[in-house]
């Protein structure tokens, strides 16, 4: 389910990480059997449902899922929001990649890049 889930919000990396956080999230939603506003799966069709405006309520009936989302007694959820742990590539001869969020200052902010040896991340 993680790596299916509807994103609008940019593109993502195609990494487990973010795979692993949509399966949580679709879980929590599920479990708490939160709605979802109807304009954010307009035409979304994950299920084998189509949404275009007014839900086919015969379809929508037939799928767990599908009702669980429909439910009008449970407050909204909060769209998905990825948060990035880092990301690590190993590129050989013991030398690795990571590209981790560095915390915002003054005169520094986004994403640093950063190349280590083997020692500085066994």
């Amino acid at each position: 389910v993680g790596d299916c889930a509807a994103y609008e919000g940019g593109a993502l990396p195609q990494t487990a990480q973010v795979a692993g956080q949509q399966g949580a999230f679709v879980a929590r939603l599920l479990n708490r059997e939160a709605d979802v506003p109807e304009a954010d799966l307009k035409g979304w069709s994950g299920y084998g449902w189509e949404i275009q405006g007014e839900i086919d309520r015969g379809v929508r009936d037939k799928d767990p899922v599908a009702t669980a989302l429909s439910k009008r007694d449970v407050p909204l959820a909060k769209p998905f929001e990825f948060l990035s742990l880092g990301i690590l590539a190993y590129v050989g001869g013991n030398q690795a990649l990571a590209q981790v969020e560095m915390a915002s200052s003054s005169d520094k902010e986004g994403t640093q890049t950063i190349s280590f040896n083997r020692e500085g991340w066994a």
